[in-house]
C-alpha cells in the first residue's frame, strides 16, 4: 500500500478536457496537473502496480460545496496513470469521501495492490451452471 498526499487545488474533470472538431483532448491546465500530480507521486516515491488495484480518496476542501466528487476522482485516477498503475482498467475497488471545512485543500490518496482479485473467479454464469 501506499499513500499520496497532495495539497492544492484539484481541477474538476470537465476542465481538464476541451473539445475540437477532431475529438476531446487534454487541455494545458490538464497537462500542468497531471505533471504536478506525477512529480508529487514520484516524490513520495510511489511504485507503479502492475496487478488490480484498490484506491481510497479523501478529499478535503477549506469550504463548502468546490465540486462534484466524482469528477475529482476522475481527474486523480486519469493523472496516476502510468505512475501509480499501468492503466485506470486495474482499478476494480474504489471508495472515496469528501471532507469539508476541513483545514487544507488537498487530497489524500491511498492505492491497494489486490492479490486476490488475480486469481481466476467463476462468473455468475458459470455459477448457476453448477448448481
Amino acid at each position: 500500500m501506499c499513500e499520496i498526499v497532495f495539497e492544492g487545488h484539484i481541477p474538476s474533470v470537465n476542465h481538464i478536457y476541451s473539445r475540437s472538431q477532431y475529438g476531446t483532448y487534454l487541455n494545458d491546465q490538464g497537462k500542468k496537473f497531471k505533471t504536478i500530480l506525477g512529480w508529487t507521486a514520484r516524490k513520495q516515491k510511489v511504485k507503479k502496480l502492475t496487478g488490480n488495484v484498490k484506491l481510497y480518496f479523501e478529499w478535503h476542501c477549506v469550504k463548502k460545496g468546490q465540486g462534484d466528487l466524482d469528477n475529482k476522482c476522475k481527474v486523480i485516477q486519469d493523472g496516476l496513470n502510468g505512475i501509480a498503475y499501468i492503466d485506470d482498467k486495474q482499478i476494480i475497488e474504489l471508495h472515496a469521501k469528501k471532507i469539508q471545512f476541513s483545514t487544507f485543500d488537498g487530497v489524500l490518496i491511498r492505492i491497494e495492490e489486490l492479490k486476490y482479485a488475480n486469481e481466476k473467479r467463476r462468473t455468475t454464469k458459470e455459477q448457476t451452471k453448477k448448481r
